[in-house]
């Protein structure tokens, strides 16, 4: 039989249930099994929380289940509740929506349809808007019909506006006020203040978020990174982050060669890229790839041989890097990509490569979001195969692209066996891939086995 006890504080609150019985701790003495909707005070006491308000209904989407809704708190007196709709968000701020600025009403018809005129407005079909301090359109018992509403605005003729309400969870109906009375005078009308945003519903949950200050920064595995920044109760913006310089690569990028010569000597295959770095040091993502054919480079000769790289000026450059690739014979480049090294810095539009070496521990950037996933993280290689001279893979997906993977290849005279795949290396994650496949060339005679 339960026997009656007094406890004189909750100060502990809710207790882990493997505590359950631990009548020799202190705090057991202090504690609760369940302290469902309760605030515990340091002083022992504890109290139910505050109720809920209806503050209006959320707007909804065909197909869509609840909103999301993340509180926006930048200090007590000044917190909010975003509500995230299918690629649309609302604001609440104390109680209500944040509406945008008032119209005034200066007639309405009462009917199979409620209308209201309301000059100067710049509502459209779709809006929802609220409606207070209308005299008159009052119900039988004496209620307004319209005060305190929020209305869905159903079709719009000049400054004439048909309302309808809600009759469904996504479905909307006339406004049938043929037993109201008259409207007499006054009243106004303001838009729910929305913006549009990029994630759907099926997204709405997945969503992570963080706070600073004035702007709250979301992230997803299915959508870039964006920040919701407030300059004001009905001004809000969803920005997408950016990383690096907002520059984009040169285009234009050609590689020439010079004094390529008549002997018959061997000839090689060069490959570069160019990137655009801004005032603050930021480097773009590379061009395009330029390639050309030419002999060995050779300062010793007159003339010279080399290869001149040009391209097309980038508007807020304040230089250009050049990057190479190792020379590979003629006939033994495969499709690419290539490992690049960076060889020069220029402020001009042109480089000449007079045989510099690259430098492979400094190479391009490599652009990928982290919060844009799905790309191709990591290869590796289950059978390494045999006799690829100058391998190159080519990846298939239904979805995604932008992905490319260096194969390397062991070609050396000791080799045993010859030209078996040693590395397979993620250059570009790429993104949106959901099942891709590999496919392994070889520019030179075939080889087997990879797999």
């Amino acid at each position: 039989m339960a026997a009656p006890i007094i406890k004189t504080s909750f100060a502990a609150g809710e207790l882990a249930p493997s505590l359950n019985g631990r009548v020799d701790l202190a705090k057991y003495q202090v504690g609760a099994a369940v302290m469902r909707n309760f605030f515990v005070d340091y002083r022992g006491g504890a109290s139910t929380r505050p109720g809920t308000q209806h503050v209006g209904r959320p707007r909804l989407f065909v197909g869509q289940g609840a909103p999301r809704l993340i509180p926006f708190v930048f200090n007590s007196e000044q917190s909010y509740i975003l509500e995230l709709n299918e690629n649309t968000m609302r604001v609440i701020y104390r109680g209500g929506y944040v509406t945008e600025n008032a119209f005034a009403v200066t007639a309405g018809t009462r009917g199979a349809q409620l209308t209201l005129t309301v000059p100067g407005h710049n509502y459209v079909p779709g809006n929802f808007i609220y409606v207070d301090n209308v005299n008159g359109l009052l119900r039988p018992n004496g209620v307004s019909g319209v005060n305190g509403r929020v209305l869905y605005v159903s079709a719009v003729a000049g400054n004439v506006l048909t309302l309808a309400d809600i009759s469904g969870p996504v479905t909307y109906a006339f406004v049938v006020s043929s037993a109201w009375s008259a409207y007499t005078s006054g009243g106004y009308t303001a838009r729910i203040y929305e913006i549009g945003t990029p994630w759907n519903a099926s997204a709405l949950f997945k969503l992570n978020y963080v706070q600073s200050a004035d702007v709250m920064t979301i992230t997803s595995l299915d959508f870039p990174a964006y920040d919701i920044r407030r300059l004001g109760a009905a001004n809000w913006q969803i920005v997408q982050q950016t990383y690096g310089t907002a520059l984009a690569p040169p285009s234009g990028v050609v590689a020439s060669p010079q004094n390529t010569g008549a002997a018959a000597t061997q000839v090689f295959f060069f490959a570069y890229v160019v990137t655009v770095v801004d005032d603050a040091g930021r480097e773009s993502t590379i061009s395009a790839v330029a390639t050309c054919e030419n002999k060995a480079l050779d300062q010793t000769i007159t003339p010279v041989r080399t290869n001149r790289i040009t391209w097309n000026p980038v508007s807020g450059a304040y230089k250009y890097r050049v990057y190479k690739a190792q020379p590979i014979p003629t006939g033994q480049q495969g499709g690419g990509p290539y490992y690049y090294g960076v060889v020069g810095n220029v402020f001009e539009t042109s480089f000449v490569d007079v045989n510099f070496s690259p430098d492979f521990t400094f190479g391009p950037p490599i652009a990928r979001n982290p919060f844009l996933d799905k790309g191709i993280a990591s290869t590796n290689v289950a059978a390494a195969g045999t006799g690829y001279v100058a391998p190159y893979a080519v990846i298939t997906d239904a979805t995604g692209s932008g992905a490319s993977v260096s194969l390397s290849s062991d070609t050396s005279p000791t080799a045993a066996p010859y030209g078996q795949i040693t590395a397979a290396n993620v250059v570009a994650a790429g993104t949106n891939y959901t099942a891709p496949t590999i496919t392994v060339l070889d520019a030179a005679p075939p080889g087997s086995g990879l797999a």
